[in-house]
């Protein structure tokens, strides 16, 4: 079964809650809410934190859509970052190149049928 790109709706109707009173937990518009449901905005940085402390689940699992896209457009830039620094020879770029190798590793497989 495919994902849906975002579960804000899916969330709120699961626990009772009207666009007016998700808004109002969140600090937001109910226009702004409706946006995001509808995935014409992107959510800020308090609605991912706010929306992921509201339903107790991860912003991953409530956003994956703009999860996966912003891991695949860090990830891009952690490997054009390793591939430019790993000649040097100096402690903080070992460092470095440890934790852009680590975070490399843990980046999802691209499915190249999607």
């Amino acid at each position: 079964m495919p994902r849906l790109p975002i579960y804000l709706h899916s969330f709120r109707k699961r626990w009772g809650l009207s666009q007016r009173e998700m808004a109002f937990l969140l600090n937001i518009s109910p226009s702004y809410l409706s946006k995001l449901e509808k995935i014409e905005r992107i959510p800020t940085s308090e609605v991912l934190i706010g929306a992921e402390f509201l339903f107790g689940e991860p912003a991953a699992e409530l956003f994956p859509a703009l999860y996966d896209d912003v891991e695949v457009m860090v990830g891009a830039q952690a490997r054009n970052l390793y591939d430019r620094i790993e000649s040097r020879t100096d402690l903080n770029t070992e460092e470095k190149l440890r934790m852009l190798s680590a975070m490399i590793d843990r980046l999802k497989p691209v499915d190249p049928d999607l």
